[in-house]
């Protein structure tokens, strides 16, 4: 059998909580697992500030830990299975990028669409320009302003 890997690209976002949540709901109706991933952004400081972003880069590393374990036990509540994490360090949409072309273990991305604007988001965006084509697993993007109920009636 083979089991459907949900990657959630975890932030900071009220939207990601949807993407989540949908996630977790889809592979719960189906036996698949969650898998969740942030992203550690560089600092932008520049060579003569490489102690400063060596602190930088250690301190996104340590919030990008407290994050995923904060939503671990999210998925652990919904699935009962305890996902996998993924860290990587770089921009945010390359990362994403190489993640989703990189992990095969992953079957399918859930993002969620900024709900208070008119504008997605940048990953999404630039996942657009881009053209997700080329990519070797499906994204799903949920709206940002769906409701629970919504999102229990379609996962």
């Amino acid at each position: 059998m083979v089991n459907t890997n949900f990657l959630v690209l975890v932030d900071d976002s009220e939207e990601m909580l949807v993407a989540l949540k949908f996630a977790c709901l889809r592979a719960n109706s189906i036996g698949g697992k969650v898998t969740l991933a942030h992203i550690v952004e560089p600092s932008s400081g520049g060579e003569n500030w490489l102690s400063i972003s060596s602190i930088a880069q250690e301190e996104g590393l340590k919030d990008a830990k407290s994050l995923l374990k904060q939503h671990v036990e999210n998925v652990e509540k919904i699935t009962g299975i305890t996902p996998d994490t993924i860290i990587r360090k770089g921009t945010v949409v390359e990362e994403f990028i190489n993640m989703i072309n990189e992990e095969k273990t992953i079957s399918i991305a859930v993002l969620a669409a900024n709900a208070n604007s008119s504008n997605p988001g940048p990953v999404i965006n630039s996942l657009m320009s881009k053209g997700i084509g080329s990519f070797h697993v499906p994204i799903t993007i949920v709206p940002g302003s769906i409701t629970d109920s919504e999102l229990e009636s379609i996962a």
